[in-house]
């Protein structure tokens, strides 16, 4: 099941960890609290930034975001953030589905587009996303154009 973080803010200390892990060396600045500040943030629905949690069998296993940047330079967003799927659970098809809920969540807000740092640059381009050829931290940037939303076909 993959849900808004507003929906689970008892996840709030479980994914601040994974993030402050992950990638807290790339900003030796940031403490654990300001991990848990962002990630708490993110606990809107209706509004960036946006947190999504993965949950299996009552156990959280993943976790993504859209944000309206990462950091104050960033070119317009939505910036995809934060992709994280815990170890035992990878190869599963966690982070896809992550990924496909968050660019159904950008059109719903009316993104056009969504931008990303890739540390995986392979899986992301399998999802469609394209690099532009910046870099952000070593990493490539890559965008992705949304498709419109297909009209109820019912009316």
């Amino acid at each position: 099941m993959i849900d808004y973080l507003a929906n689970h803010r008892e996840l709030i200390p479980v994914v601040a960890t994974w993030m402050f892990e992950t990638w807290g060396y790339r900003r030796p600045e940031r403490t654990f609290a300001d991990y848990v500040a962002r990630v708490t943030a993110r606990t809107n629905i209706d509004r960036l930034p946006l947190g999504l949690v993965a949950i299996c069998g009552g156990v959280p296993v993943g976790t993504t975001s859209l944000v309206p940047f990462e950091d104050t330079e960033d070119a317009p967003g939505p910036w995809v953030s934060a992709v994280f799927v815990v170890p035992a659970y990878r190869g599963r098809g966690i982070a896809t589905a992550l990924l496909a809920r968050i660019e159904r969540e950008a059109l719903r807000l009316g993104a056009s587009q969504l931008m990303l740092g890739a540390a995986v640059p392979d899986f992301y381009r399998r999802l469609g996303f394209v690099a532009t050829g910046a870099t952000k931290r070593g990493d490539p940037l890559m965008a992705k154009q949304l498709a419109t939303p297909i009209a109820n076909r019912d009316h």
